[in-house]
This record gives structure tokens, sequence and C-alpha cells, in this order.
């Protein structure tokens, strides 16, 4: 029974030396379920977590370079408007002749032109950005719902077809015009870099999520090759007694015998 006992003892040790070397030849303390099914579980909350903080991240990044390119066209139309303004002041101007406002509002064609180009034409990865449509991005591998932009500035240029300065009466008007045309489009940029910093906030709370998944995987997965390298060690040394202890006791009863003899 002893023996028995010994040679029991001996493949535990022997099992036990065999899973620490595979921990230390992977890396890792869990290679199967059958090593830590909770840590398994817990492992692919985490990993899940992890995959979407990606996404999450690479659609903010979609959603930073939309607002850039919404941003820069709006100061476009903002920067054509100022001159819009700058005009219908210098056509507020009771010595001008017909021929001066004539060349005035020629201008302000010009720009009426750029800006509505601007607005047209203006898109990302070919979709308008001017459209009055929503677009939403989805920045949080949460339940939070997306972050959305709607930029509305579809009236600018129809409301600039009415702009004239062929009197002096209704450059004032048209002045009036600009400067509430000039607003709504500087409200639309304020609506922008709301939408950008909302954005700049979830990339980086996805980045903190992201650290903190991977030292959990870290924590979870990786050996400690220092314990493992020791429990290594002392199955081996658990084994070579047991091996000593059972030729020894083999041997006992030839000595006995020999002694009887």
């Amino acid at each position: 029974m002893k023996i028995n006992s010994a040679n029991i003892s001996n493949t535990a040790e022997s099992n036990k030396s065999e899973l620490s070397f595979e921990k230390l030849s992977s890396g890792k303390k869990i290679n199967s379920a059958k090593d830590n099914a909770a840590a398994i579980q817990i492992l692919s909350r985490v990993l899940s977590e992890q995959g979407g903080s990606v996404v999450a991240i690479r659609n903010a990044n979609d959603g930073v370079s939309y607002s850039q390119v919404a941003e820069n066209a709006l100061q476009s139309v903002s920067d054509n408007l100022i001159r819009v303004e700058e005009f219908a002041i210098q056509a507020n101007n009771g010595a001008l002749s017909s021929n001066d406002r004539k060349a005035i509002q020629s201008e302000v064609l010009q720009l009426q032109s750029e800006i509505e180009q601007t607005i047209e034409s203006t898109n990302f990865a070919g979709k308008p950005i001017f459209s009055g449509e929503s677009v939403e991005f989805k920045v949080s591998a949460s339940q939070a719902g997306p972050q959305s932009l709607n930029i509305n500035v579809s009236d600018v240029v129809e409301q600039l077809a009415n702009f004239d300065v062929s009197t002096q009466l209704k450059a004032g008007q048209s002045l009036d015009l600009a400067q509430n045309l000039r607003e709504q489009v500087s409200e639309q940029q304020s609506e922008v870099a709301s939408f950008s910093n909302s954005i700049y906030r979830s990339i980086n709370a996805n980045q903190e999520t992201q650290i903190a998944s991977t030292a959990t995987q870290e924590r979870i997965e990786s050996t400690d090759y220092a314990l493992e390298t020791a429990k290594n060690v002392s199955s081996q040394l658990q084994q070579d007694i047991s091996v000593a202890l059972r030729v020894q006791s083999n041997a006992l009863p030839s000595g006995i015998e020999q002694l009887l003899n």
C-alpha cells in the first residue's frame, strides 16, 4: 500500500510539474478552461471590452475627421460672409453712384457663388456634410447612445439671393441680412466645436478603458514566473524524493532476506 501511495504521489507531482512547465513555456497562467474556468469567463468579457473600445476609437476618429472638414468649410463660409458685410457697409454710403453699387453687387455675387459651392461640394468620404441630415457616430463600447451632429446652413445661399445694394436703404437691409447669416453660421461652428470636444472626451475615455482592461488581462493571464518556477522545482524535488523512497522501499526486503540467510 505504501508503494502504491508513493506511485500516486509521484504521478500527482508529475502532473503539477507538467502544468507549471506549460505555464512557463506559454507565458500564460490559463491555457485551457480546466486551469481556471471562472477566470476564463472574466477574460472573455475583458477581451470583448477591449475589442469594443478599439472599434469605438476608430469611429470616434472618423467623427473627429468629419468635424474638422465641417469646421474648415464653415470657416470659409464665415470669412466670405464677413466680406459681404463689409461690402454692405461700403454700399451704405450716399455718395456712391449707381455704377459703384453695381460693382459692389457684382463682388457680392462672386462671394455668394463661392459660399454656394462650399456648401454644396463639402463632403466626407463622399457623404455631403451640409445635407441637413443628422450624422451619428457610435463612440462608446458601453450601452450609451451615439454622438450625433446636424449642420444646417441650407438657407444661407437662399437668403443671400435677397442681398441688394442698389440703394442706400437696401444696403442697410442687406447689412442686417449678412450679419444674421454670419451669426447663424457662427452658431453652427459652436455646435461643431462642442461635438468635436465631446468626441475627444470619448476617445480619452476609451483609451483609459483599454489601459485598464489590458492591465486586467495581464493580471489574469500572464504567468508569475517566480511562483511557477518555484512550484516546478518543488514538484521535481518531490518526484526525486518519491523515486528515492520507492527504490529504498524495494531494496528493504532484499536486505532483510540477506540478514536472515
